[in-house]
């Protein structure tokens, strides 16, 4: 039986053909009888048109020299299935600006077993996933810097090349004071500097497709040291955000951080979790200098 998936329904390049950040920007293909990409726009296409299984496909684009945005769509084919992904160009430069932070987990692939890929294959039925702090795991994770959230909970586990939160502390442990699960990025070598930043994440929920995925009140929260979170104001944590129930997908989530130091820990987490169950998945931390 014919198998295709990919991460993601939409891309976002800047004039260069490469991301707003100046990098490669790609998609995960997965197709147990073979794949084909093709695109009816002669300015857009991939490394990998072709391919069998797991690939990580690179989006290849020419420089945009219309002078406005402009859209085309990346039709991947497998036998009698097929899957779009939209790529917007825009006219603007890639940004220099630093970038603080990025991890995008591809260290796990190498070390995860088999059947470990929920989003890909849409189903979370049997899936295996490894203790973030044991090994294989433990070594790569701890090269990340990051740190969990909740160590009273600490249900952190990787998965191909994501991490999976199995937050039933409320259904087992009613007696944990905080039923939210989540990581704290590591501290930024800033010197003596204030800088303003935005912080791009994907989360996905998890559980069961078939009674629905599980309600996730995902936030960023600068946990101790300066900053705040918006580009005025003096809130500490984002308006909470929710992501649909109904589908295995990657959605971005994106905030700005502002007057953030070296002594400043930032945490991406869930905030008031009250449900029994509240699992979901963590992929691409970007923290990304920005001007306001």
């Amino acid at each position: 039986m014919a198998r295709l998936s990919i991460d993601t329904h939409e891309a976002t390049l800047a004039r260069n053909g490469r991301s707003p950040l100046d990098q490669d920007v790609k998609f995960r293909v997965i197709a147990n009888k073979g794949y084909e990409i093709t695109s009816e726009q002669d300015w857009l296409g991939v490394d990998k048109p072709t391919g069998h299984g797991l690939n990580d496909v690179l989006i290849v684009a020419k420089e945009n020299e219309s002078g406005a945005l402009r859209t085309g769509t990346l039709l991947v084919r497998s036998g009698n299935l097929y899957e779009e992904l939209v790529v917007t160009q825009t006219e603007q430069a890639p940004d220099p600006m630093r970038l603080f932070y990025h991890q995008d987990f591809e260290w796990c692939i190498p070390l995860a077993q088999p059947n470990s890929d929920p989003v890909g294959d849409q189903d979370t039925s049997g899936k295996k996933r490894q203790d973030v702090l044991a090994d294989p795991i433990k070594s790569g994770w701890e090269a990340t810097g990051l740190t969990i959230y909740n160590m009273q909970g600490k249900q952190v586990s990787a998965y191909i090349s994501y991490i999976h939160f199995n937050n039933n502390f409320k259904k087992y442990h009613p007696e944990y004071k905080s039923y939210d699960a989540g990581v704290i990025l590591p501290r930024l070598d800033l010197g003596t500097e204030k800088v303003n930043a935005v912080i791009t994440v994907q989360i996905c929920p998890e559980g069961s497709l078939k009674s629905g995925l599980d309600k996730v009140p995902f936030v960023v929260s600068i946990e101790s040291g300066s900053g705040y979170v918006g580009e005025t104001g003096s809130a500490k944590k984002s308006p909470v955000f929710t992501p649909p129930t109904v589908q295995l997908m990657w959605h971005t989530v994106e905030y700005v951080l502002r007057d953030i130091s070296s002594d400043t820990r930032i945490a991406l987490r869930t905030d008031g979790n009250t449900a029994d169950y509240c699992r979901w998945m963590l992929n691409e931390i970007s923290l990304k200098e920005t001007k306001l």
